[in-house]
């Protein structure tokens, strides 16, 4: 118990190292979406997730061009495609981790799974984002600073 303890307690004081990982501003209008497609206008839940993911992919896009990578560029549709692939790839590197884990017997208790495959999802997204969704010409490195260079090898 003290192992759940002490894990909750990192995963709740650590900040994300990732905008996608339990982030409220996507999962706040994914939920929001998902409640006034099922409860108010009575949508079966499995067909009123679909425009919920949608949404929730929108919204992290927007976060992580905006906030996590800068981007200064204007945003595309190619853009949002390869952010959707790579997401796309995020969680079946997670789900493949998490199912690997658990049917080898090399972890018997699921959270532990959860929190190794999400490791490697991180990974596999930050990577995927970082090097081709918002690729370094096209953004500054994050947090408002700058990071692009002209022909010359002199910063802008």
């Amino acid at each position: 118990m003290r192992i759940v303890t002490l894990a909750m307690a990192v995963l709740l004081l650590v900040p994300p190292l990732h905008l996608d990982a339990v982030n409220p501003d996507v999962a706040g209008p994914s939920e929001q979406v998902l409640e006034l497609l099922t409860r108010g206008l009575g949508l079966h839940p499995l067909l009123a997730r679909v425009p919920s993911v949608l949404l929730a992919m929108i919204v992290s896009w927007w976060i992580n061009r905006t906030f996590t990578f800068a981007v200064r560029q204007p945003a595309s549709l190619a853009e949002f495609l390869r952010f959707a692939a790579v997401a796309s790839g995020s969680n079946i590197t997670n789900y493949a981790v998490y199912s690997a884990l658990l049917l080898s017997g090399l972890v018997s208790w699921p959270f532990i799974a959860l929190v190794i495959a999400s490791a490697f999802a991180m990974a596999f997204s930050y990577a995927g984002m970082r090097f081709a969704v918002f690729r370094a010409g096209e953004r500054g490195c994050g947090f408002g600073v700058d990071d692009r260079i002209d022909e010359d090898g002199t910063p802008t």
